[in-house]
């Protein structure tokens, strides 16, 4: 899953000019049952605008956090990113 604005860049893990990040779910299919680790792993990565020709983006990350599942997550989670706000 994605977000971004490209008309309203943000600040995100200590970055400034973030205009993106997405989210990376990933299936550990032998989790660690010793520190309770579930079947999904979660991980996000951020976008900076540098403002550079040569380089206009960075990608930043793996993060842990700012995602909308846990880091460790059940495959049910997963539903949170289809989940539509009625307000």
């Amino acid at each position: 899953m994605a977000s971004g604005s490209f008309s309203d860049p943000r600040i995100m893990h200590f970055i400034d000019n973030i205009v993106a990040g997405i989210d990376v779910l990933a299936h550990e299919p032998k989790p660690k049952i010793n520190k309770k680790e579930k079947e999904g792993n979660a991980y996000h990565y951020v976008f900076q605008k540098t403002g550079k020709t040569e380089l206009p983006y960075i990608m930043h990350g793996p993060y842990r956090t700012e995602t909308i599942v846990p880091h460790w997550f059940d495959c049910k989670d997963i539903d949170s990113y289809w989940k539509i706000d009625d307000e």
